[in-house]
């Protein structure tokens, strides 16, 4: 049962929850540029490289909970902001 239930999750995961992983990509720009930091200092920062935040920012990557957290640590911001 979970082994579908996760198939499913890989299959149209990106898909259905892709308005939420917009919105989280959106809060992690407008943070960044809060700060005034680079993709690059995120990235050197966080441990997340360039290429993916400038993915996770568009809403084009689907992103672990890991990277979520070291990216707001990075911004100096509870990850749970980032999900509003």
């Amino acid at each position: 049962m979970w082994d579908n239930i996760i198939g499913l999750e890989k299959e149209v995961g990106a898909t259905v929850f892709q308005k939420e992983y917009q919105r989280i990509g959106l809060n992690i720009l407008y943070r960044r540029r809060e700060l005034k930091m680079s993709q690059e200092t995120l990235a050197n920062l966080s441990g997340v490289s360039r290429s993916r935040i400038s993915d996770i920012e568009r809403g084009c990557e689907t992103f672990k909970l890991s990277s979520l957290m070291l990216i707001a640590k990075a911004l100096e911001i509870d990850y749970r902001e980032l999900l509003k």
